[in-house]
């Protein structure tokens, strides 16, 4: 089994192929280049670097997001072309889940951030094991900090970075942050998602109606305070 993720919600884009048990390959690159410039010559390298074959691939995995509008459309169109093309199952991963994977069972609840426009963020909590506590939101990184009642936080994206400073001065119990090769989103985790779904039969056949252009990017408006503080199972 092989799963090629893509990952292209905030300007560090990322693909990657895993099988079974293992990660193949997977390149990584935070430049100031357009996605719709540098994704598709990444995969082809990514696959002849590997030797591998867009019909030796059992399915693709993509971040759709919250992030990037013109990073998750660039990396949505590319897989559903991909998938189009060659009769694949096409697994749509939320990125806030797909960013606290590699942190499963840190011991400490996990904040998603990255950043979004007028100063805001966008972000999710999770707890230690991974299960998602708060549902994907948009607002201000002082109102996320209002609500978190965990003493020991591990924060986590690019909106974490931009706002270090003041989650250390404002967050009242330990803030934690990852190493600098550990920021961002990756398509490794995408992918790893996409496969356990495949595993658990997530994704009907084309047979069975499922059409790869239905699936779409997620975009969050601003959300009130009350939304803020309801919990998703």
């Amino acid at each position: 089994m092989r799963i090629l993720g893509l990952e292209t919600s905030t300007h560090f884009g990322s693909v990657a192929l895993i099988d079974d048990t293992r990660l193949i390959a997977e390149y990584r690159i935070s430049l100031k280049m357009k996605h719709a410039e540098r994704l598709l010559p990444l995969i082809d390298i990514l696959l002849k670097e590997s030797k591998v074959s867009l019909s030796d691939l059992n399915a693709i995995a993509v971040s759709i997001g919250p992030g990037s509008f013109t990073g998750l459309r660039v990396g949505l169109s590319t897989a559903k072309g991909l998938a189009i093309g060659r009769g694949l199952p096409l697994f749509p991963i939320p990125t806030l889940e797909a960013m606290v994977v590699p942190f499963c069972h840190a011991n400490a609840v996990v904040v998603a951030l990255i950043t979004a426009r007028k100063g805001e963020v966008y972000w999710a909590i999770f707890s230690p094991e991974g299960v998602r506590l708060y549902p994907d939101s948009v607002g201000l990184v002082e109102n996320v900090l209002q609500i978190i009642t965990q003493e020991k936080v591990l924060f986590v994206g690019d909106g974490a970075i931009l706002h270090h400073d003041k989650i250390v001065t404002d967050f009242q119990g330990m803030a934690l942050f990852p190493s600098i090769g550990m920021q961002f989103p990756f398509a490794s985790s995408v992918a790893q998602m996409g496969r356990a779904r495949l595993m658990n039969r997530e994704a009907p056949s084309a047979e069975d109606g499922y059409d790869p252009c239905a699936v779409v990017p997620v975009y969050l408006h601003e959300v009130s305070h009350s939304q803020m503080s309801g919990k998703s199972a």
